[in-house]
């Protein structure tokens, strides 16, 4: 089954608001995650680092929201297109 790329949810004032799947661009190693689920993060935030052929990538936060998830751990093994992470918009 295809992953979507987001799917809709209800946020606390009970109004449709979307869940934005983090999804990733290459494979690699989490090297460090820098936000806690159940946090607020602002568009832009550096959200993880992934080490990919002993270089770091920044991963952000494509949208403001709360960081509702997260699929992998400091240390994982990790592929292209893998969902690592859920944000609920603002």
């Amino acid at each position: 089954m295809a992953e979507r790329d987001f799917i809709f949810g209800h946020n606390v004032k009970g109004d449709f608001a979307e869940v934005i799947k983090i999804e990733l661009d290459t494979g690699g190693s989490v090297w460090k995650i820098l936000k806690e689920a159940g946090g607020m993060v602002d568009e832009g935030d550096a959200l993880f680092i992934l080490e990919v052929m002993k270089m770091e990538v920044i991963y952000e936060s494509p949208k403001s929201g709360k960081l509702i998830r997260w699929y992998v751990n400091e240390g994982d093994s990790v592929e292209e297109g893998q969902v690592v992470a859920e944000i609920l918009a603002d």
